[in-house]
């Protein structure tokens, strides 16, 4: 699969610019399409900054009906193409209309290929890839056809791998989900080392999966699964997930889930504009493993 990177290229506005984001940000692919039977990165640029007023092309790929890709702004750039999913996902456009259609066989193809890359590269699990009608708060029919079809066909075994001697985002990910599910591993420094391959299989053990100290979908799922929602009450909470938060928040990490830390986790909250309840359910739980800001 061969990326041409014309991200400089583009047309941009003259004043306005996207904000940035961390890399280890990013959880999710949305998948668009053009809406039009034609056009280009170039022209899908242009009427982004001229028509829409916005800083730059909307969209991070763009992949034309021949099956050719082009990269068309940064993995770090928080551009506008999915509403309230532009923060932690990167957005890929079919050029065509596929409201009555399917992508051509060249095109598909390149599609999955790139899902397969950006899916290893950022750790991102099948069914964190969407169509854009499917991201939270969307009221459009885009991409058109349906995405559960190109997850369906991708599989499982085609997603992310991480195993010992792996460095960055995904492997610090992994840490946090091993705590959150009390098993520790060592350091959050983003090193799958001895540690984190001992927690790993452990774990692995623990939920009935062969221990192959190897991170895949199957053992993702099942760290999901294992967290604890946590809360003040009596007897108090204690383990390794009580500790990630602590470390999350910063307050005192003496990993027993207290009204001090309850009150961290209401002030994080706040912060990031959930409800602060200082409960850490699921959706807590999302943003002090991705690191969302």
């Amino acid at each position: 699969m061969y990326i041409r990177d014309i991200s400089a290229a583009l047309e941009k506005h003259s004043t306005k610019k996207y904000s940035r984001r961390s890399l280890r940000n990013i959880t999710s692919l949305t998948i668009h399409h053009s809406g039009t039977e034609g056009g280009s990165a170039q022209s899908f640029a242009s009427y982004h900054v001229n028509r829409l007023g916005w800083p730059g092309i909307g969209y991070h790929y763009v992949i034309s009906h021949d099956g050719t890709i082009v990269k068309t702004n940064s993995a770090d750039t928080v551009s506008y193409h999915a509403g309230q999913a532009n923060r932690f996902s990167i957005g890929i456009c079919l050029t065509g209309d596929f409201t009555s259609g399917k992508p051509g066989y060249s095109q598909w193809t390149a599609l999955k290929e790139l899902c397969r890359k950006l899916s290893s590269d950022f750790s991102i699990s099948d069914n964190r890839i969407l169509g854009h009608r499917e991201q939270p708060g969307a009221a459009t029919i885009c991409p058109g056809f349906d995405v559960a079809v190109l997850r369906q066909q991708l599989g499982e075994s085609l997603f992310f791998r991480i195993g010992k001697g792996d460095r960055g985002a995904g492997v610090i990910r992994l840490q946090k989900k091993l705590m959150a599910a009390g098993i520790n591993p060592g350091q959050i420094d983003g090193i799958f080392g001895p540690l984190t391959e001992t927690a790993l299989k452990k774990f692995q053990s623990s939920a009935g999966i062969i221990p192959d100290g190897v991170y895949v979908s199957t053992t993702n799922e099942a760290l999901r699964a294992a967290r604890r929602t946590l809360r003040e009450q009596i007897p108090m909470q204690r383990g390794y997930d009580v500790l990630i938060v602590q470390q999350t928040t910063h307050v005192k990490q003496d990993g027993i889930f207290g009204p001090q830390t309850a009150a961290s986790v209401k002030g994080y909250q706040r912060s990031r504009r959930l409800t602060p309840d200082g409960i850490v359910g699921s959706k807590t739980w999302i943003y002090i493993i991705n690191g969302w800001r």
